[in-house]
């Protein structure tokens, strides 16, 4: 996607902006999260599906995108097969093996940069039973968005929901945040700014990873990526795996300390999850 100097440096920036909110395990696990970026032209360039924000570079770690076609394309479609149909149709380097990100059509729908995370400290209000109420105290200008697997069924649900605005914040249930702005710089501030004012807002010291074992048995899912790193008994002591069972310990345990109840996945969705062939492939990337 280096069409122009301009874009280069653009990319550049989105990297570095990347690679800082990657370090932090509180607020990427492993291979998740992802970012974007989208040029006057209707081009977008979002993180390749397995990359790792915190070592993403500029010329390798986003694939360009025809974000109006994908916008377009949304409209009529409605499983997943045809959904990865449509990602690919959009891909604009035509020698492109690899995925891009399968949240790349809410990442179209919204502004300029995007940035969205698994981040623990949005996910105390994401992951549960209180936390819509709370949220709408919190962080009174973000948009709750109910839980839907990942893929075409929360892309489509997160279009919904949106209804033609262009929201800066947006909760996702179960799964995590998603800020939108100008540029990279300015969404990174925002996105530590939504941070920041969640633990305020909790009136107490919340460090990650939380003090004491990390989670062993977690049969209950509070969101996707714990399906991805943590289901399957090879992937638990990755890297990937322990960020991710760190990242249960603390919302469990902070919850308690917080006296919030868990809002867990159903069975069916854990099934569904485990299965999803895009979560196959990223759970094959991280053997790779």
């Amino acid at each position: 996607m280096a069409g122009t100097t301009d874009m280069q440096l653009d990319l550049e920036s989105l990297a570095a902006v990347s690679r800082r909110i990657g370090a932090r395990t509180g607020y990427i696990q492993g291979g998740g999260g992802n970012t974007s970026l989208k040029d006057d032209r209707g081009r977008m360039a979002i993180k390749a599906s397995g990359v790792t924000l915190a070592t993403i570079e500029a010329g390798t770690g986003f694939i360009p995108l025809d974000a109006g076609a994908l916008r377009e394309g949304l409209v009529d479609c409605h499983d997943e097969t045809a959904y990865g149909v449509l990602l690919r149709r959009c891909v604009l380097d035509a020698g492109e093996t690899r995925r891009p990100s399968i949240e790349s059509g809410f990442h179209a729908l919204m502004g300029a940069c995007v940035i969205h995370t698994h981040s623990v400290w949005a996910n105390l209000l994401t992951c549960s039973q209180e936390g819509r109420a709370r949220a709408r105290d919190i962080l009174p200008d973000a948009l709750w968005v109910g839980y839907a697997t990942p893929g075409i069924a929360l892309t489509r649900l997160v279009a919904e929901t949106m209804g033609g605005a262009r929201p800066q914040i947006v909760l996702l249930e179960n799964h995590g945040l998603v800020v939108a702005g100008p540029d990279p710089e300015a969404t990174a501030t925002l996105h530590e700014e939504v941070n920041r004012t969640v633990i305020d807002a909790f009136g107490r010291d919340l460090p990650f990873p939380w003090p004491g074992d990390i989670a062993e048995e977690d049969e209950d899912l509070l969101f996707p990526d714990q399906a991805v790193y943590t289901c399957d008994p090879a992937l638990r002591s990755s890297q990937a795996g322990i960020e991710t069972r760190q990242a249960v310990s603390f919302l469990l345990a902070a919850m308690a300390s917080l006296k919030l109840s868990p809002h867990f996945l159903s069975a069916a969705e854990r099934s569904k999850l485990v299965n999803l062939e895009s979560e196959k492939y990223r759970q094959k990337m991280v053997r790779a």
